[in-house]
């Protein structure tokens, strides 16, 4: 895939999207040059993902996933 080519036959409005994103979790995708949407997590010790018939923001309606230790328990083994 080259990115230079892609970026070159994008549209402003194209651009745009891509830096704002479909919702709250996914990317807008442009299938016409082959840019795939792409879903975003969050949550500092892992990955955090809002239940799919949940589109808004919740700290509680999560899939399972995993959670690493806390960075201040990394922190420590210095």
């Amino acid at each position: 895939m080259d990115i230079d080519q892609i970026l070159k036959e994008l549209t402003i409005v194209e651009k745009a999207a891509l830096c704002s994103g479909s919702g709250s979790w996914t990317t807008e995708s442009v299938d016409r040059v082959g840019v795939p949407m792409v879903m975003m997590t969050d949550g500092p010790h892992g990955v955090r993902k809002v239940s799919s018939s949940n589109t808004e923001m919740s700290l509680t309606d999560t899939e399972r996933a995993t959670c690493f230790p806390s960075a201040v328990g990394l922190a420590a083994t210095w």
